[in-house]
């Protein structure tokens, strides 16, 4: 697939981070490959599965361990990251994505690692999180975005990025390409997401 994917001009590419199980892997494939980059962090959904704030609080601390071990010049970023409403609105799987997103956003912020977020029906609190932490000023990028016009030009002023998937080619409503319309170009990312959004 990168073979296939390099043969039509693509020069590049990140692998995202989800959690622990995969970070290994993800930084072999890094060394095998020389044009492939990754980040690591703890996706909202390994997050949800948690069982409490002690659980969180111990796999923050072995990010940190990790992104000590790992530093290279081919980690670049961390994440994914972020809050994601979809799976589950229960209040304690919330609170205990809403601990995790502040605790990676400070370690973004100390290593000033650009952040890969991951917000699915949870805008408002997740610019809330960021406004409270902070975004590092490496900056980063709302991946596979789904928001509003007004979303997008708030996440711009905390100076992120704003990625679109090939979902918008699937769901282009007037609400998602106004999205589009409110990105500035030098803003403005497409992404595959591939395999869970492959192009069609």
């Amino acid at each position: 697939r990168l073979d296939r994917a390099r043969g039509r001009g693509v020069h590049g590419f990140i692998v995202t981070g989800v959690d622990p199980s995969g970070w290994a892997r993800q930084q072999a494939l890094s060394i095998e490959q020389s044009d492939v980059y990754f980040t690591i962090g703890l996706h909202p959904w390994h997050v949800g599965a948690l069982q409490d704030f002690d659980e969180v609080d111990r796999s923050i601390e072995s990010l940190e361990v990790a992104l000590h071990r790992m530093r290279c010049e081919k980690l670049v970023g961390l994440g994914e990251i972020g809050l994601d409403r979809a799976v589950s609105r229960e209040a304690s799987i919330v609170a205990r994505q809403v601990r995790a997103m502040h605790a990676q956003l400070e370690i973004a912020k100390r290593l000033d690692h650009p952040v890969v977020l991951h917000i699915v029906r949870a805008h408002g609190l997740a610019l809330e999180v960021l406004k409270t932490t902070g975004v590092p000023d490496a900056g980063g990028v709302v991946h596979s975005f789904t928001g509003s016009a007004e979303m997008a030009r708030e996440y711009q002023a905390l100076g992120l990025f704003i990625s679109f998937s090939t979902g918008i080619l699937r769901h282009a409503t007037s609400r998602w390409v106004a999205a589009a319309n409110a990105v500035a170009p030098d803003r403005l990312l497409v992404e595959t997401d591939a395999p869970d959004q492959s192009p069609f």
